[in-house]
Protein backbone atom coordinates (compact mmCIF):
# COMPACT_ATOMS: atom_id res chain seq x y z
CA UNK A 1 0.00 0.00 0.00
CA UNK A 2 2.51 2.57 0.99
CA UNK A 3 4.52 1.82 -2.03
CA UNK A 4 1.79 1.91 -4.38
CA UNK A 5 0.67 5.50 -2.12
CA UNK A 6 4.48 6.66 -2.82
CA UNK A 7 4.57 5.65 -6.31
CA UNK A 8 1.20 7.46 -7.15
CA UNK A 9 2.75 11.16 -5.75
CA UNK A 10 6.33 10.70 -7.16
CA UNK A 11 3.85 9.94 -10.70
CA UNK A 12 1.72 13.69 -9.71
CA UNK A 13 5.01 14.94 -8.74
CA UNK A 14 7.25 13.90 -11.95
CA UNK A 15 5.00 13.68 -15.12
CA UNK A 16 4.61 17.36 -15.68
CA UNK A 17 9.09 17.07 -15.82
CA UNK A 18 8.68 14.24 -17.85
CA UNK A 19 7.22 15.35 -21.38
CA UNK A 20 7.62 19.28 -22.18
CA UNK A 21 5.07 20.31 -24.44
CA UNK A 22 6.16 20.92 -28.26
CA UNK A 23 6.64 24.85 -28.65
CA UNK A 24 2.77 25.94 -30.12
CA UNK A 25 4.83 27.18 -33.81
CA UNK A 26 5.42 23.29 -34.37
CA UNK A 27 2.05 22.04 -33.13
CA UNK A 28 -0.18 24.77 -35.88
CA UNK A 29 -0.25 24.46 -39.57
CA UNK A 30 1.96 25.64 -41.98
CA UNK A 31 -0.69 28.47 -43.65
CA UNK A 32 -1.40 29.44 -39.94
CA UNK A 33 -2.54 33.00 -40.90
CA UNK A 34 -1.47 34.29 -37.68
CA UNK A 35 0.03 33.65 -33.98
CA UNK A 36 0.62 35.50 -31.00
CA UNK A 37 3.33 33.93 -28.22
CA UNK A 38 4.45 34.39 -24.98
CA UNK A 39 7.45 31.41 -24.10
CA UNK A 40 7.10 31.07 -21.11
CA UNK A 41 4.66 33.19 -18.37
CA UNK A 42 6.64 32.28 -15.03
CA UNK A 43 9.59 33.30 -16.87
CA UNK A 44 8.07 36.43 -17.94
CA UNK A 45 6.39 37.30 -14.90
CA UNK A 46 9.75 37.06 -12.81
CA UNK A 47 11.39 38.96 -15.64
CA UNK A 48 8.55 41.91 -15.08
CA UNK A 49 9.33 41.80 -11.24
CA UNK A 50 13.10 43.06 -12.07
CA UNK A 51 11.54 45.85 -14.00
CA UNK A 52 11.36 49.91 -13.63
CA UNK A 53 7.57 49.48 -14.01
CA UNK A 54 7.64 47.00 -10.86
CA UNK A 55 9.97 49.57 -8.85
CA UNK A 56 7.70 52.41 -9.49
CA UNK A 57 4.36 50.71 -8.87
CA UNK A 58 6.75 49.32 -4.94
CA UNK A 59 7.14 53.02 -3.85
CA UNK A 60 5.32 53.68 -0.97
CA UNK A 61 3.76 57.13 -2.16
CA UNK A 62 2.51 55.32 -5.58
CA UNK A 63 0.92 52.32 -3.30
CA UNK A 64 -0.75 54.98 -1.29
CA UNK A 65 -1.93 57.34 -4.02
CA UNK A 66 -3.87 53.90 -5.24
CA UNK A 67 -4.93 52.66 -2.15
CA UNK A 68 -8.65 53.53 -2.52
CA UNK A 69 -8.53 52.40 -5.71
CA UNK A 70 -7.16 49.32 -4.73
CA UNK A 71 -9.08 48.60 -2.12
CA UNK A 72 -12.45 49.08 -4.52
CA UNK A 73 -11.15 46.47 -6.92
CA UNK A 74 -10.42 44.18 -4.52
CA UNK A 75 -13.91 44.44 -3.31
CA UNK A 76 -15.25 43.58 -7.44
CA UNK A 77 -12.31 40.88 -7.52
CA UNK A 78 -13.82 39.39 -4.40
CA UNK A 79 -17.71 39.80 -5.96
CA UNK A 80 -16.60 37.64 -9.00
CA UNK A 81 -14.35 35.49 -6.96
CA UNK A 82 -18.02 34.45 -4.90
CA UNK A 83 -20.35 34.10 -7.88
CA UNK A 84 -17.42 31.97 -10.18
CA UNK A 85 -15.87 30.49 -6.74
CA UNK A 86 -12.85 30.88 -8.62
CA UNK A 87 -9.64 32.80 -7.19
CA UNK A 88 -8.00 35.33 -9.22
CA UNK A 89 -4.71 33.72 -8.07
CA UNK A 90 -5.93 30.37 -9.42
CA UNK A 91 -6.44 31.30 -13.11
CA UNK A 92 -2.93 33.39 -13.17
CA UNK A 93 -1.19 30.08 -11.66
CA UNK A 94 -2.61 27.90 -14.48
CA UNK A 95 0.31 28.78 -16.48
CA UNK A 96 3.25 26.85 -16.29
CA UNK A 97 4.83 27.54 -19.64
CA UNK A 98 4.23 29.02 -22.85
CA UNK A 99 0.74 30.45 -24.28
CA UNK A 100 -0.58 31.21 -27.48
CA UNK A 101 -3.21 32.87 -29.45
CA UNK A 102 -3.89 31.73 -33.17
CA UNK A 103 -5.81 32.47 -35.67
CA UNK A 104 -6.62 30.58 -39.58
CA UNK A 105 -9.28 30.22 -41.99
CA UNK A 106 -9.97 28.37 -45.03
CA UNK A 107 -9.38 29.78 -48.34
CA UNK A 108 -12.76 31.54 -49.00
CA UNK A 109 -12.52 32.57 -45.23
CA UNK A 110 -15.91 30.93 -44.71
CA UNK A 111 -15.18 29.77 -41.00
CA UNK A 112 -13.10 31.23 -38.83
CA UNK A 113 -10.33 28.81 -36.54
CA UNK A 114 -8.98 30.27 -33.26
CA UNK A 115 -7.13 28.38 -30.51
CA UNK A 116 -5.71 28.93 -27.29
CA UNK A 117 -3.24 26.99 -26.01
CA UNK A 118 -1.87 26.55 -22.66
CA UNK A 119 0.61 24.78 -20.86
CA UNK A 120 -0.70 23.68 -17.64
CA UNK A 121 1.19 20.68 -16.28
CA UNK A 122 -0.46 18.73 -13.35
CA UNK A 123 -3.28 21.42 -12.90
CA UNK A 124 -5.68 20.52 -16.54
CA UNK A 125 -8.73 19.03 -14.19
CA UNK A 126 -8.75 22.45 -11.75
CA UNK A 127 -7.74 24.11 -15.71
CA UNK A 128 -11.01 22.49 -17.09
CA UNK A 129 -13.10 23.54 -13.78
CA UNK A 130 -12.05 26.92 -13.64
CA UNK A 131 -13.35 26.95 -17.35
CA UNK A 132 -16.45 25.54 -16.48
CA UNK A 133 -17.42 28.04 -13.57
CA UNK A 134 -16.18 31.14 -16.00
CA UNK A 135 -17.97 30.31 -18.58
CA UNK A 136 -20.88 29.85 -16.44
CA UNK A 137 -20.89 33.36 -14.39
CA UNK A 138 -20.51 34.75 -17.61
CA UNK A 139 -23.70 32.80 -19.27
CA UNK A 140 -25.64 34.18 -16.15
CA UNK A 141 -24.18 37.61 -15.88
CA UNK A 142 -25.22 38.49 -19.58
CA UNK A 143 -28.87 36.82 -18.97
CA UNK A 144 -29.62 36.95 -15.35
CA UNK A 145 -33.28 36.06 -15.32
CA UNK A 146 -33.61 33.73 -18.70
CA UNK A 147 -31.76 30.17 -18.75
CA UNK A 148 -28.30 29.86 -20.06
CA UNK A 149 -28.44 29.74 -24.20
CA UNK A 150 -25.15 28.28 -23.83
CA UNK A 151 -25.36 24.42 -23.05
CA UNK A 152 -22.30 21.96 -22.72
CA UNK A 153 -22.23 18.69 -24.32
CA UNK A 154 -19.35 16.28 -23.98
CA UNK A 155 -17.10 15.28 -26.32
CA UNK A 156 -14.14 12.79 -26.97
CA UNK A 157 -11.40 13.52 -29.58
CA UNK A 158 -8.57 11.84 -29.83
CA UNK A 159 -9.17 9.66 -26.69
CA UNK A 160 -9.45 13.17 -25.06
CA UNK A 161 -12.71 14.28 -22.63
CA UNK A 162 -13.54 17.66 -23.99
CA UNK A 163 -16.23 20.25 -23.09
CA UNK A 164 -17.80 21.67 -25.83
CA UNK A 165 -20.07 25.20 -25.80
CA UNK A 166 -23.11 24.86 -27.99
CA UNK A 167 -25.99 27.22 -29.20
CA UNK A 168 -29.15 25.99 -29.10
CA UNK A 169 -29.18 25.28 -32.83
CA UNK A 170 -25.35 23.49 -32.76
CA UNK A 171 -25.04 20.30 -33.66
CA UNK A 172 -23.93 18.32 -30.57
CA UNK A 173 -20.85 16.81 -32.63
CA UNK A 174 -19.65 20.30 -33.70
CA UNK A 175 -20.11 22.82 -31.17
CA UNK A 176 -19.21 26.60 -31.46
CA UNK A 177 -15.91 26.17 -29.46
CA UNK A 178 -14.94 23.31 -26.83
CA UNK A 179 -11.77 22.89 -24.65
CA UNK A 180 -9.90 20.27 -22.54
CA UNK A 181 -6.49 19.21 -21.62
CA UNK A 182 -4.08 17.14 -23.99
CA UNK A 183 -0.74 16.57 -22.21
CA UNK A 184 -0.86 19.04 -20.08
CA UNK A 185 -2.01 21.69 -22.49
CA UNK A 186 -5.43 23.61 -22.21
CA UNK A 187 -6.67 23.41 -25.58
CA UNK A 188 -9.54 26.03 -26.18
CA UNK A 189 -11.06 26.72 -29.39
CA UNK A 190 -13.20 25.83 -32.93
CA UNK A 191 -13.49 24.39 -35.01
CA UNK A 192 -13.47 20.79 -33.63
CA UNK A 193 -11.48 19.90 -36.67
CA UNK A 194 -8.77 22.30 -35.73
CA UNK A 195 -9.26 20.61 -31.86
CA UNK A 196 -8.44 17.05 -33.09
CA UNK A 197 -5.66 18.29 -35.03
CA UNK A 198 -4.09 20.19 -32.85
CA UNK A 199 -4.82 17.18 -29.92
CA UNK A 200 -2.59 14.98 -32.92
CA UNK A 201 0.30 17.57 -33.24
CA UNK A 202 0.40 17.96 -29.30
CA UNK A 203 1.60 14.31 -28.88
CA UNK A 204 3.28 13.81 -32.70
CA UNK A 205 4.25 16.91 -33.82
CA UNK A 206 4.65 16.87 -37.39
CA UNK A 207 7.42 17.25 -39.93
CA UNK A 208 5.69 20.49 -41.65
CA UNK A 209 4.09 23.17 -39.60
CA UNK A 210 4.18 26.89 -39.05
CA UNK A 211 7.42 26.83 -37.44
CA UNK A 212 9.05 24.96 -40.66
CA UNK A 213 7.98 27.45 -43.05
CA UNK A 214 10.71 29.39 -44.34
CA UNK A 215 8.77 32.63 -44.18
CA UNK A 216 8.22 32.22 -40.34
CA UNK A 217 11.88 31.10 -39.74
CA UNK A 218 13.16 34.16 -41.75
CA UNK A 219 10.95 36.92 -39.76
CA UNK A 220 11.83 34.57 -36.45
CA UNK A 221 15.16 35.07 -37.20
CA UNK A 222 15.08 38.74 -37.60
CA UNK A 223 13.06 39.57 -34.33
CA UNK A 224 15.43 37.41 -32.05
CA UNK A 225 14.02 33.81 -31.46
CA UNK A 226 14.70 34.82 -27.86
CA UNK A 227 12.57 37.28 -27.35
CA UNK A 228 9.84 36.58 -24.71
CA UNK A 229 7.05 37.85 -26.67
CA UNK A 230 6.12 36.83 -30.13
CA UNK A 231 3.87 37.32 -33.00
CA UNK A 232 3.52 36.67 -36.69
CA UNK A 233 0.79 37.26 -39.47
CA UNK A 234 1.03 35.69 -42.77
CA UNK A 235 0.20 38.81 -44.70
CA UNK A 236 0.61 37.17 -48.12
CA UNK A 237 -1.49 34.88 -47.40
CA UNK A 238 -4.08 37.43 -45.88
CA UNK A 239 -3.46 39.37 -49.33
CA UNK A 240 -4.60 36.62 -51.33
CA UNK A 241 -7.66 34.99 -49.58
CA UNK A 242 -9.01 38.81 -49.65
CA UNK A 243 -8.34 39.24 -53.12
CA UNK A 244 -10.31 36.06 -54.08
CA UNK A 245 -13.12 36.39 -51.94
CA UNK A 246 -14.02 40.07 -52.41
CA UNK A 247 -13.20 41.31 -55.48
CA UNK A 248 -11.31 38.85 -58.29
CA UNK A 249 -9.80 40.22 -60.86
CA UNK A 250 -10.34 43.95 -60.20
CA UNK A 251 -9.02 43.51 -56.53
CA UNK A 252 -5.91 42.06 -57.69
CA UNK A 253 -5.11 44.90 -59.97
CA UNK A 254 -5.71 46.88 -57.13
CA UNK A 255 -3.34 44.98 -54.98
CA UNK A 256 -0.64 44.88 -57.82
CA UNK A 257 -1.40 48.84 -57.78
CA UNK A 258 -0.25 49.49 -54.27
CA UNK A 259 2.04 46.76 -54.15
CA UNK A 260 0.66 44.56 -51.51
CA UNK A 261 1.45 41.73 -53.86
CA UNK A 262 5.07 42.19 -52.19
CA UNK A 263 3.76 41.30 -48.72
CA UNK A 264 5.17 38.37 -46.83
CA UNK A 265 4.44 38.61 -43.24
CA UNK A 266 4.64 40.64 -40.37
CA UNK A 267 6.27 39.61 -36.86
CA UNK A 268 7.16 41.11 -34.01
CA UNK A 269 9.15 40.19 -30.59
CA UNK A 270 10.17 41.70 -27.17
CA UNK A 271 13.08 41.06 -25.87
CA UNK A 272 13.86 41.36 -22.07
CA UNK A 273 16.87 41.57 -20.75
CA UNK A 274 18.74 42.54 -17.27
CA UNK A 275 19.93 46.36 -18.86
CA UNK A 276 16.92 46.90 -21.39
CA UNK A 277 13.94 46.31 -23.44
CA UNK A 278 14.18 45.70 -27.17
CA UNK A 279 10.97 45.31 -29.46
CA UNK A 280 11.57 44.38 -32.85
CA UNK A 281 8.69 44.88 -35.97
CA UNK A 282 9.65 43.58 -39.07
CA UNK A 283 7.51 43.85 -42.30
CA UNK A 284 9.24 40.92 -44.76
CA UNK A 285 8.67 42.41 -48.32
CA UNK A 286 9.16 39.83 -51.35
CA UNK A 287 10.86 41.28 -54.30
CA UNK A 288 11.41 45.34 -55.85
CA UNK A 289 8.87 47.17 -53.31
CA UNK A 290 6.84 48.90 -55.11
CA UNK A 291 3.06 51.15 -54.28
CA UNK A 292 3.00 51.58 -50.79
CA UNK A 293 5.33 49.50 -49.53
CA UNK A 294 7.85 51.31 -51.25
CA UNK A 295 6.71 54.62 -49.83
CA UNK A 296 7.49 52.66 -46.61
CA UNK A 297 11.14 52.41 -47.81
CA UNK A 298 12.54 55.12 -49.05
CA UNK A 299 16.19 54.97 -50.05
CA UNK A 300 18.36 55.52 -46.61
CA UNK A 301 20.39 58.61 -45.93
CA UNK A 302 21.71 61.38 -43.44
CA UNK A 303 19.38 62.03 -40.85
CA UNK A 304 18.96 64.81 -38.70
CA UNK A 305 21.94 64.98 -35.72
CA UNK A 306 19.93 66.66 -33.02
CA UNK A 307 22.03 69.82 -34.00
CA UNK A 308 19.61 73.13 -33.60
CA UNK A 309 17.05 71.27 -31.34
CA UNK A 310 17.07 72.16 -27.72
CA UNK A 311 19.31 70.23 -24.79
CA UNK A 312 15.90 69.28 -23.19
CA UNK A 313 13.56 68.18 -25.85
CA UNK A 314 11.26 65.37 -24.56
CA UNK A 315 11.60 63.96 -27.96
CA UNK A 316 13.15 63.87 -31.96
CA UNK A 317 11.43 61.78 -34.97
CA UNK A 318 13.65 62.05 -38.11
CA UNK A 319 12.25 60.74 -41.07
CA UNK A 320 13.61 60.36 -44.84
CA UNK A 321 11.07 62.30 -46.42
CA UNK A 322 11.11 63.24 -50.35
CA UNK A 323 7.99 64.52 -51.53
CA UNK A 324 8.87 64.48 -55.39
CA UNK A 325 9.64 60.82 -54.99
CA UNK A 326 7.03 60.13 -53.30
CA UNK A 327 4.99 61.63 -55.70
CA UNK A 328 6.59 59.51 -58.67
CA UNK A 329 4.94 56.25 -56.80
CA UNK A 330 1.26 57.75 -56.36
CA UNK A 331 1.16 58.74 -59.67
CA UNK A 332 1.77 55.22 -60.65
CA UNK A 333 -0.87 53.96 -58.67
CA UNK A 334 -3.51 56.59 -59.09
CA UNK A 335 -3.03 56.41 -63.18
CA UNK A 336 -4.04 52.55 -62.02
CA UNK A 337 -6.66 52.76 -59.74
CA UNK A 338 -8.48 56.30 -60.21
CA UNK A 339 -6.88 57.79 -64.09
CA UNK A 340 -9.78 60.03 -63.23
CA UNK A 341 -8.53 61.71 -60.40
CA UNK A 342 -5.06 62.03 -61.60
CA UNK A 343 -6.63 63.70 -65.10
CA UNK A 344 -8.19 66.25 -62.16
CA UNK A 345 -4.73 67.06 -61.13
CA UNK A 346 -3.55 67.40 -64.33
CA UNK A 347 -6.24 69.66 -65.84
CA UNK A 348 -5.84 71.79 -62.75
CA UNK A 349 -1.93 72.62 -63.09
CA UNK A 350 -2.52 72.91 -67.00
CA UNK A 351 -5.65 75.36 -65.84
CA UNK A 352 -2.72 77.24 -63.41
CA UNK A 353 -0.15 77.45 -66.02
CA UNK A 354 -2.60 79.29 -68.61
CA UNK A 355 -3.10 81.55 -66.37
CA UNK A 356 -0.27 82.74 -64.95
CA UNK A 357 1.19 82.33 -68.92
CA UNK A 358 4.12 80.34 -67.57
CA UNK A 359 4.58 76.11 -67.87
CA UNK A 360 4.05 74.56 -63.99
CA UNK A 361 5.28 70.90 -63.09
CA UNK A 362 3.90 69.57 -59.56
CA UNK A 363 6.58 67.08 -59.58
CA UNK A 364 9.92 69.56 -60.96
CA UNK A 365 8.81 72.97 -59.76
CA UNK A 366 6.67 72.65 -56.18
CA UNK A 367 7.73 69.45 -54.40
CA UNK A 368 11.01 69.16 -55.71
CA UNK A 369 12.26 71.49 -53.47
CA UNK A 370 11.54 69.76 -50.53
CA UNK A 371 13.09 67.20 -49.16
CA UNK A 372 15.20 64.40 -48.01
CA UNK A 373 14.75 64.66 -44.46
CA UNK A 374 10.97 65.83 -41.98
CA UNK A 375 11.92 66.07 -38.48
CA UNK A 376 10.04 66.56 -35.37
CA UNK A 377 10.73 66.95 -31.94
CA UNK A 378 8.82 68.15 -28.72
CA UNK A 379 9.44 70.13 -25.58
CA UNK A 380 7.77 71.69 -22.79
CA UNK A 381 8.43 74.98 -21.71
CA UNK A 382 8.41 75.89 -17.48
CA UNK A 383 6.96 76.60 -15.50
CA UNK A 384 3.93 74.00 -16.48
CA UNK A 385 0.72 74.63 -18.27
CA UNK A 386 -1.64 72.91 -20.15
CA UNK A 387 -1.78 75.86 -22.35
CA UNK A 388 1.37 77.26 -23.19
CA UNK A 389 4.00 74.88 -21.93
CA UNK A 390 3.92 71.85 -24.53
CA UNK A 391 6.47 73.17 -27.87
CA UNK A 392 6.08 70.87 -31.24
CA UNK A 393 8.38 71.96 -34.11
CA UNK A 394 8.57 70.33 -37.15
CA UNK A 395 10.96 70.73 -40.58
CA UNK A 396 11.78 69.78 -43.65
CA UNK A 397 14.48 70.12 -45.16
CA UNK A 398 14.76 72.86 -48.64
CA UNK A 399 16.62 72.40 -51.48
CA UNK A 400 17.36 75.88 -51.23
CA UNK A 401 15.38 78.79 -49.71
CA UNK A 402 15.35 80.44 -53.54
CA UNK A 403 13.70 76.63 -54.22
CA UNK A 404 11.36 77.34 -51.86
CA UNK A 405 9.96 80.51 -53.11
CA UNK A 406 10.11 79.37 -56.50
CA UNK A 407 7.92 76.70 -55.37
CA UNK A 408 5.60 78.80 -53.50
CA UNK A 409 4.92 81.59 -56.05
CA UNK A 410 4.01 78.70 -58.23
CA UNK A 411 1.63 77.69 -55.52
CA UNK A 412 0.15 81.04 -55.72
CA UNK A 413 -0.65 80.35 -59.08
CA UNK A 414 -1.95 76.92 -58.98
CA UNK A 415 -4.00 77.73 -55.83
CA UNK A 416 -4.60 81.56 -54.92
CA UNK A 417 -7.15 80.57 -52.24
CA UNK A 418 -4.80 78.68 -50.42
CA UNK A 419 -1.67 80.91 -50.72
CA UNK A 420 -4.14 83.84 -49.60
CA UNK A 421 -4.78 82.08 -46.14
CA UNK A 422 -0.70 82.52 -44.87
CA UNK A 423 0.21 86.35 -44.23
CA UNK A 424 3.68 86.83 -43.97
CA UNK A 425 5.68 88.84 -41.89
CA UNK A 426 9.33 89.34 -40.96
CA UNK A 427 11.49 87.96 -37.71
CA UNK A 428 14.92 88.73 -37.18
CA UNK A 429 15.64 87.75 -40.80
CA UNK A 430 13.42 85.64 -41.62
CA UNK A 431 9.55 85.49 -43.12
CA UNK A 432 6.82 84.06 -41.26
CA UNK A 433 3.94 82.93 -42.65
CA UNK A 434 0.97 83.01 -40.07
CA UNK A 435 -2.10 81.59 -40.76
CA UNK A 436 -4.97 83.62 -41.22
CA UNK A 437 -8.16 81.16 -39.90
CA UNK A 438 -10.78 83.86 -38.36
CA UNK A 439 -11.92 83.01 -34.78
CA UNK A 440 -15.01 81.36 -34.34
CA UNK A 441 -17.31 80.01 -31.98
CA UNK A 442 -16.50 82.91 -29.54
CA UNK A 443 -12.64 81.92 -29.54
CA UNK A 444 -10.77 84.37 -27.56
CA UNK A 445 -9.09 86.94 -29.58
CA UNK A 446 -5.08 86.34 -30.42
CA UNK A 447 -6.08 82.70 -29.99
CA UNK A 448 -2.68 80.98 -31.42
CA UNK A 449 -2.63 79.99 -35.38
CA UNK A 450 -0.31 77.89 -37.11
CA UNK A 451 2.80 79.29 -38.60
CA UNK A 452 5.77 77.90 -40.76
CA UNK A 453 8.96 80.20 -41.29
CA UNK A 454 11.28 79.45 -44.12
CA UNK A 455 15.74 79.44 -43.91
CA UNK A 456 18.26 79.06 -46.07
CA UNK A 457 17.71 75.17 -45.56
CA UNK A 458 14.91 74.09 -44.13
CA UNK A 459 10.84 75.36 -43.56
CA UNK A 460 9.66 74.67 -40.12
CA UNK A 461 6.24 74.54 -38.92
CA UNK A 462 4.25 74.72 -35.96
CA UNK A 463 0.47 74.78 -34.83
CA UNK A 464 1.45 78.29 -32.78
CA UNK A 465 3.39 80.98 -34.41
CA UNK A 466 5.61 81.63 -30.81
CA UNK A 467 7.18 78.72 -31.04
CA UNK A 468 8.08 79.34 -34.55
CA UNK A 469 9.81 82.23 -33.29
CA UNK A 470 11.45 80.64 -30.07
CA UNK A 471 12.88 78.04 -32.16
CA UNK A 472 14.57 81.22 -34.61
CA UNK A 473 15.75 83.29 -31.56
CA UNK A 474 17.51 79.90 -29.96
CA UNK A 475 18.68 79.14 -33.57
CA UNK A 476 19.82 82.71 -33.56
CA UNK A 477 22.27 82.37 -30.26
CA UNK A 478 23.36 78.89 -30.31
CA UNK A 479 23.15 77.28 -27.11
CA UNK A 480 23.06 73.54 -25.93
CA UNK A 481 22.05 71.12 -28.55
CA UNK A 482 20.23 67.59 -28.20
CA UNK A 483 23.28 66.56 -30.12
CA UNK A 484 25.37 67.28 -27.58
CA UNK A 485 23.85 65.27 -24.59
CA UNK A 486 25.54 61.75 -24.19
CA UNK A 487 21.69 60.14 -23.31
CA UNK A 488 21.18 61.09 -26.98
CA UNK A 489 24.36 59.75 -28.26
CA UNK A 490 24.55 56.66 -26.14
CA UNK A 491 21.18 55.94 -27.17
CA UNK A 492 21.45 55.97 -30.98
CA UNK A 493 24.64 54.04 -30.72
CA UNK A 494 23.26 51.28 -29.07
CA UNK A 495 21.32 50.50 -32.47
CA UNK A 496 22.17 49.65 -36.42
CA UNK A 497 23.64 52.26 -38.27
CA UNK A 498 23.75 50.95 -41.31
CA UNK A 499 20.82 51.49 -43.97
CA UNK A 500 18.49 53.62 -40.85
CA UNK A 501 15.65 55.61 -43.46
CA UNK A 502 14.34 56.83 -39.45
CA UNK A 503 14.84 57.05 -35.85
CA UNK A 504 13.45 58.31 -32.78
CA UNK A 505 14.74 59.68 -29.57
CA UNK A 506 12.28 60.35 -26.51
CA UNK A 507 12.69 60.91 -22.87
CA UNK A 508 9.63 60.29 -20.96
CA UNK A 509 10.85 62.43 -18.19
CA UNK A 510 9.99 65.91 -19.07
CA UNK A 511 6.66 64.46 -20.28
CA UNK A 512 6.17 62.79 -16.80
CA UNK A 513 7.03 65.94 -15.14
CA UNK A 514 4.56 67.97 -17.37
CA UNK A 515 1.70 65.85 -16.93
CA UNK A 516 2.04 65.59 -12.76
CA UNK A 517 2.32 69.35 -12.81
CA UNK A 518 -0.75 69.68 -14.42
CA UNK A 519 -2.54 66.64 -12.42
CA UNK A 520 -1.42 68.43 -9.32
CA UNK A 521 -2.13 71.72 -10.13
CA UNK A 522 -5.89 71.09 -10.97
CA UNK A 523 -5.50 72.25 -14.89
CA UNK A 524 -7.02 68.88 -16.87
CA UNK A 525 -10.65 70.87 -16.61
CA UNK A 526 -11.68 68.16 -18.54
CA UNK A 527 -12.10 65.44 -15.95
CA UNK A 528 -14.59 67.95 -14.18
CA UNK A 529 -16.82 68.68 -17.71
CA UNK A 530 -16.43 64.54 -17.78
CA UNK A 531 -17.73 63.62 -14.16
CA UNK A 532 -20.19 66.81 -14.60
CA UNK A 533 -21.80 64.28 -17.62
CA UNK A 534 -21.39 60.40 -16.28
CA UNK A 535 -21.69 59.84 -12.45
CA UNK A 536 -19.48 56.48 -13.28
CA UNK A 537 -16.40 59.10 -13.58
CA UNK A 538 -17.47 60.88 -10.88
CA UNK A 539 -17.23 57.57 -8.69
CA UNK A 540 -14.11 56.84 -10.65
CA UNK A 541 -12.06 60.42 -9.73
CA UNK A 542 -13.29 60.08 -6.36
CA UNK A 543 -11.22 56.84 -6.10
CA UNK A 544 -8.24 59.52 -6.02
CA UNK A 545 -7.07 61.84 -3.88
CA UNK A 546 -4.82 64.32 -6.05
CA UNK A 547 -3.24 65.93 -2.41
CA UNK A 548 -1.36 62.49 -2.52
CA UNK A 549 -0.21 62.69 -5.74
CA UNK A 550 3.43 61.15 -5.69
CA UNK A 551 6.01 63.26 -5.54
CA UNK A 552 7.63 63.67 -9.16
CA UNK A 553 10.51 62.12 -8.16
CA UNK A 554 9.58 58.76 -7.14
CA UNK A 555 8.26 58.49 -11.01
CA UNK A 556 11.32 60.12 -12.64
CA UNK A 557 14.24 58.37 -11.28
CA UNK A 558 12.99 55.27 -12.63
CA UNK A 559 12.80 56.74 -15.92
CA UNK A 560 15.29 56.69 -18.90
CA UNK A 561 15.37 57.81 -21.99
CA UNK A 562 15.00 55.36 -25.15
CA UNK A 563 15.63 55.39 -29.03
CA UNK A 564 14.47 53.18 -32.23
CA UNK A 565 15.49 53.09 -35.81
CA UNK A 566 13.58 51.82 -38.94
CA UNK A 567 15.94 50.12 -41.21
CA UNK A 568 15.40 49.21 -44.87
CA UNK A 569 16.76 45.56 -45.37
CA UNK A 570 17.01 43.58 -48.72
CA UNK A 571 13.94 41.33 -47.73
CA UNK A 572 11.72 43.72 -46.00
CA UNK A 573 11.68 47.04 -42.95
CA UNK A 574 13.24 46.21 -39.66
CA UNK A 575 11.81 48.96 -36.49
CA UNK A 576 13.76 48.14 -33.53
CA UNK A 577 13.22 50.10 -30.56
CA UNK A 578 15.46 50.10 -27.25
CA UNK A 579 14.39 51.29 -23.70
CA UNK A 580 17.28 51.01 -21.10
CA UNK A 581 16.39 49.80 -17.58
CA UNK A 582 17.25 52.08 -14.92
CA UNK A 583 16.88 50.01 -11.75
CA UNK A 584 16.66 52.33 -9.05
CA UNK A 585 15.57 50.96 -5.34
CA UNK A 586 11.98 52.19 -4.21
CA UNK A 587 12.02 55.17 -2.15
CA UNK A 588 11.08 54.54 1.88
CA UNK A 589 9.35 56.55 4.34
CA UNK A 590 7.31 58.91 2.10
Amino acid sequence: MRARIFAAALAVLVAPMLVAAPAFDRVLPEDTLGIALVKSVPALKEKLKNHPAHDIWMEPSVQKFFEKALARLEQEIQKAEGKTGVTLAEVLGLFSGQVALAINTDDQAADVEFLFLAEVGNKGDRAKQIIAALVAAAAKSANPDQPAALKTVELTIEGVKFVGLADADDDPNNPSAAYGVADGVLVFGRPVAALKRTVLFLRNAPPASLASTPAYKASLAVINPASEIQGYVNLARIVRIATQRFGGPEAAQAVNALGLNGLVSLSGGVEMAKTDDTTRLFLQVAGVPTGIVKLLMPAPGPLHTGAGVPADSASLTSVRFEPAVIWDEVEKMLNTLAPQVLAAVNAQVAQAAQVSGQPINLRNDILAAFGPRLSLYTRFEQPYTLEDSQQMVVSLDLKSKQAFQNAFDKITKLAPQVAMLFHPRDYMGHQIYVLATPDRGGAPAGKPKPAFAVTEKELIFSPRADMVEAHLRRAGVGGPSLQERPEFQEALKALPAENRIAFTYSDPRPQTEFFMTALRQGQFGVLAAMARQNPAITEFLNLFDLKLLPPTDDIVRHLSPSAGIAQTRQDGLLFISRMPLKRVPPATGK
